[in-house]
């Protein structure tokens, strides 16, 4: 059911920035819900990060004064798990947004959405023959506007290059499922 969602093009594309390394220190998401290939939602919010400190400041521009007020991670969390359950989701560096989601999931002791995954970077290594696969490269390549850092642009940018990538791959082969 989740691949054929993907394939038809109906998927969460989304980006997490962090306020340090510590993968419970999310300070924005940025989520793009497509279907058929096309945007139809985009949510975006601050987040108070569990783990406090601001050292990645410099690469985003989100600091400890700028999320006062904003939602909690775990009520992120939420609002991720109501977005994405039961849907294919896509990031652009799998690796370390899903891993920031499942560190953050499972230290609040929430369940995870149900999904499979997509990691735009992976793929793209498969089809596009660019200098490097950074998401500022691929953005240019296929002329999607890019604010770099911004989770809701980014996540923006992962979908929009997931709609040209998903029509050419093995989808059964390169998506990664929940266990």
């Amino acid at each position: 059911m989740l691949l054929e969602k993907l394939a038809a093009g109906n998927y969460v594309a989304f980006d997490f920035e962090t306020a340090n390394n510590s993968q419970l220190s999310a300070c924005a998401i940025g989520m793009v819900v497509f279907e058929n290939f096309v945007e139809k939602e985009a949510i975006y919010t601050l987040i108070q990060p569990a783990a406090p400190g601001f050292i990645h400041s410099w690469i985003h521009g989100i600091t400890a004064k700028d999320v006062v007020g904003a939602p909690t991670l775990a009520e992120a969390l939420a609002l991720m798990y109501d977005t994405m359950h039961l849907m294919p989701i896509i990031a652009h560096n799998m690796p370390f947004d899903y891993g920031v989601m499942r560190a953050s999931f499972n230290y609040f002791g929430m369940a995870m959405p149900q999904h499979i995954r997509l990691c735009t970077v992976q793929a793209s290594r498969k089809l596009v023959h660019t200098p490097n696969h950074k998401l500022n490269t691929l953005a240019d390549y296929f002329n999607i506007p890019l604010v770099h850092h911004e989770a809701l642009s980014d996540a923006r940018a992962a979908g929009l290059i997931a709609k040209r990538l998903i029509p050419e791959l093995d989808l059964p082969r390169i998506c990664k499922w929940d266990s």
